[in-house]
């Protein structure tokens, strides 16, 4: 799966094609460990900010599924940064952080 969908995005993309593998190895365990169906979707659109439907053609998935991995793909990611100790601290809806500190 994995060889067929690098091999379909060097038809469509030519040399980028290496840079999302590369960029994927480069950003760490959490970007790395995202299932290929999420990272490829993911990194297209937010590191090279491809249009969904470039992607979709280009992956040969339905734009909506493309849009729901991107999707996946982020909150994935904001999930283990969050529990890497990276990204703003959660707490609950609408609180605001104290400031009488």
């Amino acid at each position: 799966m994995a060889a067929a969908l690098v091999s379909q995005l060097a038809l469509a993309f030519g040399d980028r094609v290496v840079h999302v593998v590369a960029d994927a190895a480069y950003h760490g365990p959490a970007l790395r460990d995202l299932p290929e169906d999420y990272r490829v979707p993911t990194v297209l659109r937010d590191v090279y900010g491809l249009p969904y439907q470039e992607i979709a053609e280009a992956t040969g998935r339905p734009l909506g599924t493309v849009k729901v991995m991107v999707h996946r793909g982020r909150a994935s990611l904001r999930l283990k940064l969050r529990a890497g100790g990276a990204g703003p601290e959660q707490g609950p809806a609408g609180a605001r952080p104290r400031s009488d500190a």
